[in-house]
């Protein structure tokens, strides 16, 4: 074998570097989802132990707000930019304000988390659903992790991303 088909046969081509990143981060959200999930079940479990539930039709029910500040500043962006809104045929500059929205950075690791996380709540009947919670000055509101909202004054300290829990037993 000559030295070139050596060169060949160990040269990745961008498909197998891709695959083999995609597997990464396949890997990571799947870990991370089950990091979480223990966490989740954690606060759970001492959210019962000190009385933190409601009565809810002859049962009970423990609803706990999940933050997972590590892994979604790895695969999320929070990207805020400059809109005008209200305008009309009186005000056609419209009003300065700040539209938000998240964005994939990696959307592979993303999926594999909550698919993986869905997974093993659902295997203790625990609901789980994602929401963004933004504290603005006329009180805070809640949001789908797809939705853009527009405010005037828009922080990035504001806006906090929950996995919401809830299980009843």
């Amino acid at each position: 074998m000559s030295f070139q088909d050596e060169l060949n046969q160990v040269t990745q081509t961008p498909e197998d570097i891709k695959s083999q990143k995609d597997k990464q981060s396949y890997t990571y959200g799947v870990n991370e989802a089950y990091r979480a999930h223990q966490e989740i079940k954690k606060a759970l479990l001492e959210c019962a132990k000190e009385g933190k539930y409601d009565d809810y039709n002859l049962k009970k029910r423990i609803t706990y707000k999940y933050r997972d500040d590590y892994f979604f500043n790895d695969v999320l962006d929070l990207r805020i930019r400059d809109v005008f809104i209200n305008k009309s045929f009186f005000n056609r500059g419209g009003e300065y304000a700040h539209e938000a929205r998240f964005d994939m950075k990696d959307s592979i690791a993303f999926n594999a988390y909550m698919e993986k996380l869905e997974e093993l709540c659902k295997n203790d009947e625990i609901f789980i659903e994602l929401k963004v919670y933004y504290n603005s000055v006329r009180g805070q509101k809640i949001y789908n992790i797809d939705e853009k909202f527009v405010d005037y004054a828009l922080s990035v300290s504001d806006v906090q991303l929950y996995i919401i829990c809830i299980v009843e037993y």
